[in-house]
């Protein structure tokens, strides 16, 4: 049988957190990954590297996320929200480490290949095919 979290101050419905969501932290998140997004968005059209779109994906979804345990200050018994920030808030960082490979690739390719056992390219594929297989063994237990 599952355990439901203990009911918070008065209330006989209890959060879907087990704990009430910081407002502080949460839009301080917020911020911070909307400051990001927008500077990675410039970034990207000025410099025309267009791989950082995976950090654009990456920050929209930390934004989506920040947002929905927001909306679960004022409502900490929605299950949609808490959904929504579980979800996007576990999916996000995938992104942003799918920038990491691109940008060890590209490192790889201004040292020099011969310090690699692979080619540049196979970094990307191989790490971001393990991520995906993570992120389904993850679902699949969640």
């Amino acid at each position: 049988m599952a355990s439901v979290p203990p009911p918070i101050g008065n209330s006989t419905i209890s959060s879907q957190y087990g704990y009430q969501p910081s407002l502080g932290v949460d839009i301080t998140g917020l911020l911070l990954f909307t400051i990001s997004t927008i500077v990675h968005t410039y970034q990207m059209f000025t410099s025309r590297m267009w791989w950082l779109i995976v950090l654009l994906i990456g920050g929209i979804t930390e934004i989506i996320g920040y947002a929905a345990r927001i909306y679960s200050w004022t409502d900490d018994t929605n299950l949609d929200a808490f959904l929504a920030q579980t979800v996007t808030l576990i999916i996000a960082p995938s992104f942003f480490s799918a920038a990491l490979y691109v940008v060890f690739g590209l490192i790889v390719i201004m040292v020099g290949r011969q310090y690699s056992i692979l080619a540049p390219q196979w970094y990307t594929v191989i790490f971001v095919i393990a991520d995906l297989i993570s992120l389904i063994i993850q679902s699949v237990g969640g």
